[in-house]
């Protein structure tokens, strides 16, 4: 009796291996076979449960002109990652709970395998919204192909389905697809949220929450693709339990689909690794398959043999592997094919004789007679799953990869290029999420060489003065802006100021229309308001911009505030009259207008976090996310007054030439840093802050030390946006903070002023800040300054600079707002 170790750890193969062929293999075969399965079950000293928790190993059969290279290699996904940099399983699967890892993010398995294309190349697929606004439902979702963005980014809802049961909701690994129709089976098989919820409370699996529901009966949805609705009538049958749906058609006006299904879940715990290796050599299997349409078709081996079934004749055809494991086989249609069944079928073979390798097997679609074997001297892993690229489409691939620039990417780069012609590097990135136009843009050139920031972006924008003013419609010539912003750089009251061209009772000011692009900011007249107790009238002079006040404009935050509204958080000026009750700060004298707009808010935030939240001293390490931000900028003077502080930070690639003084190691935000900072610092960091939240929380709390402190801080998420990004992160266990001495804070300026009665604490640091300012400790980085020139002008590119500056742009104005 053959046998096979599903528990062993596999090799991975990433140089291509020539195999050995027997037979011959179709000239018109020609493409790539990718197949995918559990190939990892033990890391350090933890191990899966379950086979199907093992982290993925891709294999992949390269054909051309006859001849077969083989390769293999470990999909390097979030979860490989983390594990590997661990050394243990800390990202718990369904069949394995990992420590510390309470359900991270469990929604990801509750997610279709299968993925459907149409004939444009569009993908669907289908997953399950748990408790969304108190409703369950299943989204089945679309993903354009061929556009040239992240996939992701671009996915549309195409229907949605309640469940029969809000907390109960079915699970499932494949749905079906026609011309006209998506076929969707809501089976009795459910998982319960509830006891998913509290199962790493209780240390158990995920997978021991679902449960087979035998008296319940099976809801078969089919979804009309051109209205993109459930049709009316709903179709029921009799219990059973699906992984595949491996057929679905239209036929005289009926869908028609095959399902594999079971009698109950007891395929799901025959795969648990303990399980597998108790019937090792008997001839037994928890239950057999069946082939349902109409009539029910039983007793398939599915180990050692390939059947092809004919559904009309139900006449079948067999190809016995003898001693070997066969996996799941895939169709490749002959070219210009008539028949149904005209072409090859592919399926990986493991041999099980000791020390020989496995083979792929080719095998006439019609007949079922072996066509040729391709022998790979190589231990292969059980699979589970293939696709078949053929050659032309990764030519299509190719094609689309090298043109994914977006239309406004390529237009910008082209004008960039004919006005830097001896640029040595130039790159043009759409950062604006589909909102409005926003670009980072990286050159170096020996244009730029010895020029102030500033200049080298007035350089910037004279290039690009047209494509501006056809983006937005409201830029000035580059020229005229050139030369009124670097009059005003540097610039604080004039000795003889020129009064503002509005009437005493009237005041200019910038008003958010509506949230969205540019073209919702407006300058335009308002009343002159008296200052009521707590407030302050100021003749504006400088105001700071922040990425916040970015989000603000796009609507993207929590709670965000009705329109027309005037944004803004910060500005700097001359008071001209003050509320009861009510005293501001002077200004130091040597402090200029556009470095106090830039001053408060970076700094305050910073110190807070450094010193009244993580207690900073003498000798500590910091790692700082989005070191060239202000936030970040300010973090590093404020660890500079305190002596031996090593600061670590992460920043994009193109803002370390500007940032690299302020920091003690600097690293490309983009790599893994983690291995980079151990090797300088092996014991880990005192304190982490964290802006960006996502996966690097996870590496930055393996980042610190026993006693340490981590810090999530931001307003630029709304909640959802938030707990999307957390929920994709490790969550933290308690119990696991307690051992390791760890402590995990929040920090939100803006809470703290307005809602949480923070002000005493917030006017002490402003105190203590101003003291390291006037002791020349620390000094605010204004990253450029942008004049507004006319009150017909609102702003053009001062918000979309906010994500790509280093530091903190300020607007310069020559008369009040």
């Amino acid at each position: 009796m053959m046998q096979y170790d599903y528990s062993k750890n596999k090799d991975e193969h990433p140089e291509p291996i020539k195999a050995e062929v027997k037979g011959l293999i179709p000239e018109w075969l020609q493409g790539t076979l990718i197949r995918n399965g559990p190939g990892l079950f033990s890391l350090g000293e933890t191990k899966y449960n379950h086979w199907f928790d093992g982290m993925a190993l891709l294999h992949s059969f390269t054909f051309k002109k006859g001849e077969v290279t083989y390769r293999s290699r470990y999909l390097r996904g979030d979860t490989y990652n983390s594990n590997m940099q661990a050394n243990r399983i800390v990202v718990s699967e369904m069949g394995t709970m990992a420590y510390p890892d309470p359900c991270k993010n469990i929604f990801s398995n509750i997610v279709a395998s299968h993925t459907h294309y149409d004939k444009e190349g569009n993908s669907y697929s289908m997953g399950t919204c748990i408790a969304e606004k108190g409703k369950s439902k299943y989204m089945l979702f679309k993903v354009p192909g061929g556009n040239g963005s992240p996939p992701l980014k671009s996915a549309e809802a195409v229907c949605t389905l309640p469940c029969r049961s809000l907390l109960t909701p079915s699970y499932y690994h494949s749905f079906g697809m026609t011309d006209n129709y998506f076929v969707f089976i809501e089976q009795p098989l459910k998982l319960d949220i509830l006891r998913m919820a509290t199962a790493y409370l209780r240390r158990v699996s995920w997978a021991s929450c679902m449960k087979f529901h035998p008296e319940d009966s099976t809801l078969i949805h089919l979804i009309d693709r051109k209205t993109k609705k459930e049709v009316g009538i709903k179709f029921y049958t009799g219990a059973m339990a699906v992984y595949h749906q491996v057929n679905a058609f239209e036929d005289d006006g009926h869908v028609v689909f095959d399902v594999i299904c079971y009698d109950d879940n007891s395929l799901y715990e025959m795969f648990y690794l303990d399980k597998l290796k108790e019937q090792m050599g008997a001839d037994t299997m928890y239950c057999k398959p069946k082939v349902r349409r109409v009539k029910i078709w039983s007793n398939l081996n599915t180990q050692q043999q390939i059947v092809k079934f004919d559904a009309e004749t139900k006449q079948q055809i067999e190809w016995t592997g003898g001693d070997g494991f066969a996996s799941e086989p895939v169709f490749i249609p002959r070219p210009d094919a008539v028949d149904e069944d005209d072409g090859i079928v592919l399926t990986s073979v493991i041999n099980a004789k000791p020390a020989q390798g496995g083979f792929l097997l080719v095998l006439d679609a019609k007949s079922f007679k072996e066509v040729a074997r391709a022998c790979i001297d190589v231990d292969f892993h059980m699979d589970m799953h293939g696709y078949f690229i053929p050659d032309s489409m990764f030519r299509n691939i190719i094609a689309r990869s090298s043109s994914s620039l977006t239309d406004g990417e390529m237009r910008i780069k082209e004008v960039l290029k004919e006005k830097f012609p001896h640029a040595s590097s130039l790159k043009v990135v759409d950062i604006s999420g589909g909102c409005g136009a926003m670009y980072e843009i990286h050159i170096e050139s020996d244009e730029f060489r010895g020029k102030r920031t500033v200049q080298q972006h007035q350089l910037v924008n004279q290039a690009l003065k047209d494509e501006i003013k056809a983006m937005h419609d409201m830029a000035k010539e580059g020229t005229e802006i050139a030369e009124e912003t670097e009059q005003m750089i540097d610039q604080k009251e004039p000795d003889n100021p020129v009064p503002a061209v509005v009437d005493s009772k009237e005041m200019r000011a910038v008003v958010l229309t509506g949230f969205g692009g540019l073209n919702k900011l407006k300058v335009t007249k308002k009343p002159m308001p008296d200052p009521q107790e707590g407030e302050v009238k100021i003749r504006v002079k400088a105001c700071g911009l922040n990425f916040l006040d970015l989000m603000v404009r796009q609507g993207n935050i929590d709670n965000p505030p009705k329109t027309p509204l005037v944004p803004g958080f910060e500005c700097s000026g001359i008071v001209e009259s003050v509320g009861e009750n009510t005293k501001g700060y002077e200004i130091p004298d040597d402090m200029t207008f556009p470095e106090a707009a830039a001053f408060l808010m970076n700094f305050v935030a910073a110190y807070m976090m450094l010193f009244e939240v993580a207690n900073l001293r003498e000798g500590m390490s910091v790692l700082v996310h989005s070191a060239g931000g202000a936030v970040g900028q300010a973090v590093a003077q404020l660890c500079s007054t305190v002596p031996n502080v090593t600061v670590f930070g992460t920043a994009s690639p193109f803002k370390h030439e500007a940032i690299k003084h302020s920091v003690t190691h600097l690293f490309d935000r983009n790599i893994d840093y983690v291995p980079e900072v151990k090797k300088i610092s092996p014991d880990g960091v005192d304190i982490v802050l964290d802006c960006l939240c996502g996966e690097n929380t996870g590496k930055g709390l393996t980042l610190l030390k026993p006693m340490g402190t981590y810090i999530l801080y931001g307003e630029t998420k709304s909640f959802f946006s938030f707990a999307k990004s957390w929920w994709q992160v490790e969550k933290v266990n308690p119990i696991k903070l307690y051992e390791e001495n760890k402590v995990i804070a929040g920090f939100s300026l803006l809470n703290l002023l307005f809602k949480q009665g923070g002000c005493n604490q917030v006017k002490t640091a402003v105190q203590k800040l101003l003291s390291l300012y006037d002791q020349k400790k620390i000094k605010p980085v204004v990253d450029s300054l942008w004049a507004l020139e006319e009150p017909d002008s609102p702003p053009s590119v001062k918000p979309n600079r906010a994500a790509q500056s280093v530091a903190k742009p300020a607007c310069v104005l020559q008369s009040s707002l």
